[in-house]
């Protein structure tokens, strides 16, 4: 019964840290989609944003 309940509880944590890591993900995504560079609009991959 104890090596269900470790399992569970390791799953639920591994899934908590995934979320966490999508939501810093997207946090750190949304400040660099905005165009800062200067010249014309370009493409997040063209003006390497995405790095």
């Amino acid at each position: 019964m104890a090596g269900v309940i470790i399992l569970l509880m390791w799953l639920w944590i591994s899934a908590l840290i995934i979320l966490l890591g999508a939501e810093l993900n997207a946090g750190i995504e949304a400040q660099t989609a905005a165009d800062t560079t200067v010249g014309p609009d370009a493409s997040a991959v063209r003006r390497d944003a995405g790095d």
